[in-house]
């Protein structure tokens, strides 16, 4: 991962009080999830073992969860027109 310094931050918006703001916006299960995968580093049949869910949908939750704090923590540029 490529360390974009504080500039980055600044120029994408993307920093950590974003982080945090995003994630407390999903739903509980959601953000186990991601806890489990991102932070604990849980593969997705682990993860589905801990919550009684098959990992299929583990998968898909976590890809969902991801596609969805990347549009609130670094939303697309609007072109100016």
């Amino acid at each position: 991962m490529t360390n974009t310094g504080t500039a980055g931050k600044r120029r994408h918006g993307c920093g950590k009080k974003l982080i945090v703001k995003a994630l407390r916006k999903l739903p509980e299960k959601e953000r186990i999830i991601v806890s489990l995968c991102a932070g604990e580093e849980l593969s997705f049949e682990e993860a589905g073992l801990v919550l009684g869910t098959d990992p299929s949908e583990v998968k898909r939750i976590f890809g969902e969860t991801l596609k969805f704090l990347g549009g609130e923590v670094c939303p697309p540029a609007r072109s100016r027109g």
